[in-house]
């Protein structure tokens, strides 16, 4: 059976009548083109190429989960560098960087001050335990809802807590064997072997760094060193960073003798007044005769 040519000159629904032209004229180009009205797609739309541009002032989405970087086999490495650039006099960047495994801004964060029940900034959803600001520059950290430390605005440090715990070095040796007192391990040195000679203690951070090198002038330091007691072991002299300081005993003279028992404290306050300058006070005290 040979087939002719149909004209129609429109269609009518039940609803609406749209003629020929109309189709023709307000059909989409298959090959690029614009769209002046609305488009609504009833459907999935799945967009190719290598940029989608959005224009409008105003972008809204429903969804309240967005994915990025879905792609067909998702992993820290394929997510490197993937996150969100504002553009502006310069970019303002959230960024996930696989090296560090975490989100890096580029900028700073304004956060609301927050209280100390419920802190500005929390750890995996304790809500009540965080960083807040009690008063305009001031920082402080809360646990279970309570003020635990706070840094004033003139630097004051105030503590609000229940136990105080300070880290001590504990040596099993004797001090005469171990002079160097390495900050990087504690304020507080103690050693179990009964001191059987006099020795000078040399206090510095480690090794490789020295006491002046973190101090800046004007700060000072306390130190204790606990031996365990024998007559014959007692410390007269001091050095900081390998050199030699002048000592400013309390009572007015040095130690000639440790205890017979028990343990020997030395305790030195440590100022800097310049580079490499220290006034030191120092007190020796005995547990024992």
């Amino acid at each position: 059976m040979a087939f002719g040519t149909l004209k129609v000159d429109q269609i009518t629904t039940s609803t609406k009548t749209v003629t020929v032209d109309d189709l023709s004229e307000n059909a989409l180009p298959l090959a690029g083109g614009t769209i002046t009205g609305n488009l609504t797609v009833s459907g999935n739309l799945t967009v190719d190429g290598t940029t989608t541009t959005v224009n409008s002032t105003t972008l809204s989405v429903d969804d309240k989960n967005i994915e990025i970087g879905s792609v067909a086999s998702p992993s820290d490495t394929t997510a490197d560098g993937g996150g969100i650039t504002l553009k502006g006099a310069s970019d303002k960047t959230l960024t996930w960087v696989n090296s560090t495994d975490c989100w890096t801004f580029n900028q700073s964060l304004d956060l609301t001050a927050g209280s100390a029940s419920t802190p500005a900034l929390i750890l995996n959803g304790d809500v009540n335990t965080g960083l807040f600001q009690p008063a305009a520059d001031q920082i402080a950290i809360a646990t279970g809802g309570t003020e635990r430390f706070k840094v004033t605005s003139n630097g004051g440090i105030h503590f609000n807590n229940a136990e105080l715990i300070e880290k001590a070095n504990v040596t099993a040796g004797k001090l005469s064997d171990n002079t160097n007192i390495d900050l990087a391990n504690g304020m507080v040195h103690y050693f179990q072997t009964a001191e059987t000679t006099t020795c000078t203690p040399n206090i510095r951070v480690d090794g490789s760094t020295s006491l002046n090198s973190v101090m800046a002038n004007g700060e000072s330091i306390a130190v204790t060193i606990i031996t365990t007691a024998a007559a014959a072991g007692y410390s007269a002299q001091l050095t900081i960073d390998g050199a030699a300081v002048t000592e400013n005993w309390v009572g007015g003279s040095a130690p000639d003798s440790g205890g017979s028992s028990g343990v020997d404290i030395l305790n030195y306050t440590i100022i800097k007044t310049a580079s490499a300058t220290f006034t030191v006070i120092a007190n020796h005290t005995k547990t024992s005769s």
